[in-house]
């Protein structure tokens, strides 16, 4: 069993990526599927999907070419994290991750007290 470090928070280098069409529309789709889990399962703090090709950059995906899943975290409506994973990263894990992160913006925007 390989041990996978914390992920990195890459949502800085992200934003100041330019984003090609196909990046602007996966953006755009997956933020619908999404918000309608959520929607769907209000009592759920995150989900596993299928990365949709487009979701990072290419410029992310280099020497490990693209992610296969998307660990997602709820933040608030219409908002939310993601956590890329790579072949051979425990989901359970990511998904601690990813919901550890929609604490922190919760926390980051004043929807939610820090403990």
């Amino acid at each position: 069993m390989t041990q996978v470090d914390a992920p990195i928070n890459i949502t800085t280098l992200m934003r100041s990526l330019p984003m090609s069409a196909l990046e602007h529309q996966a953006a755009r789709e997956t933020l619908q599927t999404d918000t309608a889990y959520f929607e769907a399962h209000p009592t759920a703090e995150s989900y596993v999907r299928a990365y949709q090709k487009g979701e990072l950059p290419p410029q992310l995906e280099r020497g490990y070419g693209p992610p296969t899943h998307v660990a997602v975290g709820y933040v608030c409506p219409g908002e939310r994290t993601r956590v890329f994973l790579w072949p051979r990263m425990l989901r359970a894990t990511t998904r601690l991750w990813a919901e550890k992160g929609a604490e922190q913006e919760r926390v980051w925007r004043g929807l939610q007290a820090s403990a």
